[in-house]
């Protein structure tokens, strides 16, 4: 499903709901099998200081913050993929949005929300 047809209805949601149903279903696809038809591998091998790449492009933490979707999000062709912080208990996340604004400063609440798994290590 194209993109252009599925903004319209993520952005109407909530941001948490949409980010967890669009893991979701990424991971659904995943086990269908199915994400290798749609999103073929492009493979461009890369060397950077000393680590071999199968892919120069990366996904930063912050999209899969407990490790839950590796396999999914690897299949998409990533070179490499940051799980989000690796904690040694759960911690919960702030109740409300982690930055906030004024005219004069802005603070920045650092959220390392985790469920953390040991299979991660």
């Amino acid at each position: 499903m194209s993109y252009a047809l599925l903004r319209p209805f993520l952005f109407k949601m909530d941001p948490e709901h949409a980010h967890e149903m669009t893991l979701s279903l990424l991971d659904k696809a995943h086990k269908a099998r199915v994400l290798g038809l749609v999103y073929g591998q492009s493979m461009q091998p890369t060397d950077c200081m000393g680590l071999q790449f199968t892919n120069p492009v990366g996904l930063a933490a912050g999209l899969d913050k407990n490790g839950d979707y590796i396999d999914a999000l690897a299949e998409l062709g990533f070179g490499f993929i940051e799980v989000g912080t690796v904690t040694p208990r759960p911690q919960i996340g702030n109740d409300k949005q982690g930055c906030l604004e004024s005219s004069k400063r802005m603070l920045s609440s650092i959220e390392w929300v985790s469920i953390t798994k040991v299979s991660i290590i």
